[in-house]
């Protein structure tokens, strides 16, 4: 505050101090800050007077221009506007990116929306009156959901909320629908949540499959370790939600051992991988084995480290 004063008297604006008393309370509304911005912007103007109300407890500072202190003054309404078409849209995409445009009732709010939006979210949203009942409660539990989704977007547009968005499956549609639900019982609500294609499902657990897991075998063999048939065979459940996609199963090897060698092995593995997809029910006309040996490594082989990550299995799909 006292650095404010010092830049208003600079500019040859004369400030009085006025504090608030029970038979003078401050009018209604005026209970928000402005920023130093707001009030230079009104320093040229002759006479200008603006009001500054930091909180209901601190006073209002009167800023008048060639004016005495203590005049009356008429204030300028530092609260933020009423719009009659007060919005709101909170998106986020696949990367989890969240993107909040329209409108919130306070700054407050604003901020705490942000935060649970998450730090990369990109607010564009301004502060206005016009708020619908209960804005604050839907707008956080509609922030919360959009987390739940694989992407989405909730508003508050034309006095109607609408909520759209991508589920993995019907499954998790349901758990969605039932959370926010209980927090607000969507009522008056327009829905629209559409679920994964099978191949987009398929794609999507072929690639949790291969960050997360890892296929081993018995030394320069293509017999498959307990723990790793067991993987496949889960596998093989899961991939029954896209049953017209094509699976291309490939091998590949290090770099030890002669190329003729490394090549039929990657192909017995691709093989005994197969097979072990076919016993737990995936239909042999959807897979297909290809061995490539040791000639598309994506690691050095002169490191114990590399060949293991050379030596692998590759899931590729096919519509």
């Amino acid at each position: 505050m006292t650095r404010i004063l010092q830049l208003l008297r600079a500019c040859g604006i004369t400030l009085a101090i006025a504090t608030p008393s029970l038979a003078n309370p401050l009018p209604p509304g005026q209970n928000s800050t402005s920023s130093l911005n707001q009030i230079m912007q009104f320093s040229t103007v002759s006479p200008a007077f603006v009001t500054i109300v930091t909180s209901e407890s601190a006073g209002i500072l009167v800023a008048t221009q060639n004016g005495d202190a203590g005049d009356e003054v008429d204030t300028i309404a530092t609260e933020a506007p009423v719009l009659d078409s007060f919005r709101w849209v909170a998106e986020r995409n696949r990367e989890g990116e969240f993107f909040l445009t329209g409108n919130t009732p306070t700054e407050g709010l604003q901020n705490f929306l942000r935060l649970r939006a998450g730090d990369q979210a990109l607010d564009r949203t301004s502060v206005a009156g016009g708020a619908p009942e209960r804005f604050a409660r839907s707008a956080v539990a509609s922030i919360r959901t959009l987390k739940e989704l694989l992407s989405g977007r909730v508003s508050y547009e034309n006095g109607v909320w609408s909520l759209s968005g991508l589920a993995v499956d019907e499954g998790h549609r349901r758990q969605v629908l039932e959370e926010i639900r209980q927090d607000l019982g969507l009522n008056d609500w327009e829905i629209n949540i559409a679920l994964l294609s099978p191949f987009q499902l398929c794609t999507r657990i072929i690639d949790a499959f291969s960050r997360e897991q890892t296929i081993l075998f018995a030394p320069a063999s293509a017999e498959l370790t307990a723990q790793s048939s067991d993987v496949v065979q889960g596998l093989a459940e899961k991939l029954k939600n896209c049953p017209s996609a094509k699976i291309f199963v490939a091998g590949h090897t290090d770099a030890d051992g002669p190329d003729e060698d490394n090549m039929t092995l990657s192909v017995r593995r691709a093989e005994a991988v197969v097979e072990t997809l076919i016993a737990a029910g995936v239909s042999d006309t959807r897979l297909y084995a290809i061995g490539y040996g040791e000639t598309l490594p994506i690691a050095s082989n002169e490191s114990a480290a590399g060949k293991a990550l050379n030596r692998r299995i590759v899931f590729e799909l096919e519509e």
